[in-house]
């Protein structure tokens, strides 16, 4: 019984090297080489789309491979947002990047209350789903509450923060995405 969960153990903690390492390594990978082309572009159109492309590629090339596409995102995207903006674009480029990704953030915000929307409209009233909807927002706001307070506790060891913090960092991080999630 302790070999097979020896083996087991031991693929697991291979799988996550392989899916958070390899998808790490990739996306550090692709940054650079979308770094590299923002430097030798000068074409703030090109610039906008080649974090696009990016994120894009990125994410079918690692699905394709057995790495997390999530991770090499984020990591290409941290890459790109700290060195790239500052060494491979210009003023002008960054402006229409912000631009770009702010219209893009509204345009997908909409899409996704209206599917809620819609998703509510299909759903048959019953008094149950609107008790467990309730309950649902009762249990999140506490354990987000308790996060939150847990966590400025620690951290007023070394920073003071004004009365009231707790309630709007409980407040101010909820989204309406997450139970779709």
């Amino acid at each position: 019984m302790r070999r097979r969960l020896s083996g087991v153990s031991t693929f697991i903690a291979t799988l996550l090297a392989e899916e958070a390492f390899g998808g790490a390594l990739l996306g550090f990978a692709a940054g650079i080489a979308v770094y590299q082309l923002l430097k030798r572009v000068d074409n703030y159109q090109v610039e906008v789309l080649l974090p696009l492309a990016l994120a894009m590629g990125a994410y079918a090339l690692a699905d394709g491979v057995p790495v997390s596409a999530p991770i090499a995102i984020v990591v290409a995207g941290l890459f790109i947002g700290n060195e790239g903006r500052h060494f491979a674009m210009s003023k002008k480029t960054e402006e229409h990047l912000d631009t770009f990704w702010e219209l893009l953030d509204e345009i997908l915000n909409a899409v996704l209350f209206m599917l809620m929307g819609l998703q509510i409209l299909a759903m048959p009233f019953q008094w149950r789903f609107l008790l467990i909807g309730v309950s649902a927002i009762i249990v999140t706001l506490a354990a987000r509450w308790a996060t939150v307070a847990s966590l400025i506790g620690l951290m007023k060891i070394r920073r003071h923060f004004e009365q009231g913090a707790i309630t709007i960092h409980t407040w101010g991080g909820l989204r309406a995405a997450s139970p779709l999630l």
